[in-house]
């Protein structure tokens, strides 16, 4: 019992602190405060980025071990590739909110920053995971699956659009759920609706930046509509967010 005082005095001490060294700061200074804190807390702990980074590379290597000596095609290649780095995202992006409420650290967040902070930070936490794990992830999986891409400026640019879009879907719908029971099963039931029409996107332009591809103008206009469905999935969150978090 007196553990569990303790433990709950520490966690009230640190909020505290966070708190007073948050109050003033303008909303820019909030959302890099609380990108930074879960950026600190994922290297310590490292629970979202090795269960991305596990999914994504041990899916690539059995994928290719499966694929052996054959050559897919351009359109096989580009949906593996999207198939991996959704699932991997899916994954392992789903505590952006949950861990809150489990720490008990929810209530300060509340009352110390905005909700645009409060989303912001937490996507910008989620893009940064995203980046890293798609810096390990993408080279294995063009070499393990020998992808052959012939566009290599459109298709990191296609990549990141897409991944863009995939962060801010993730963290609205990690949000939304954190508070259910079986958020786990949840957060991909809700995830996957929304983000089908990106994926169909993804995997169409990136096809486009492959050798034997339908060419940069197919990947081109994939990318502004990539472009166009992260901006639509960012302002759609921005507005509903502080409803979610306020509730």
């Amino acid at each position: 019992m007196s553990g569990s005082v303790a433990a709950s005095e520490q966690g009230t001490q640190a909020a505290t602190a966070w708190r007073d060294r948050a109050a003033g700061a303008g909303w820019v200074r909030q959302a890099l405060a609380i990108c930074g804190k879960d950026l600190r807390i994922e290297v310590r702990e490292r629970t979202s980025l090795n269960a991305v980074l596990l999914f994504a590379v041990t899916s690539v290597v059995v994928t290719g071990a499966a694929v052996g000596m054959a050559a897919p095609d351009g359109a096989l290649l580009a949906a593996l590739l999207w198939i991996v780095l959704f699932f991997a995202a899916f994954s392992g992006l789903a505590r952006a909110f949950v861990h809150e409420h489990e720490l008990g650290t929810a209530l300060a967040l509340r009352l110390t920053a905005r909700p645009g902070a409060v989303l912001a930070g937490k996507l910008l936490c989620n893009w940064a995971i995203l980046a890293a794990v798609s810096v390990v992830a993408v080279p294995v999986c063009l070499v393990v699956l020998r992808v052959p891409v012939a566009h290599a400026g459109l298709f990191v640019g296609v990549l990141c659009a897409g991944l863009l879009g995939l962060g801010a879907a993730a963290t609205m719908v990690s949000a939304i759920i954190a508070r259910a029971r079986s958020g786990g099963a949840l957060f991909g039931a809700v995830g996957l609706p929304i983000l089908l029409p990106q994926l169909f996107l993804a995997v169409h332009s990136t096809k486009g930046t492959l050798a034997g591809g339908p060419g940069p103008e197919a990947a081109w206009d994939g990318l502004v509509g990539l472009l166009a469905f992260a901006a639509m999935l960012v302002t759609a969150s921005a507005l509903v967010f502080p409803y979610v978090w306020e509730d």
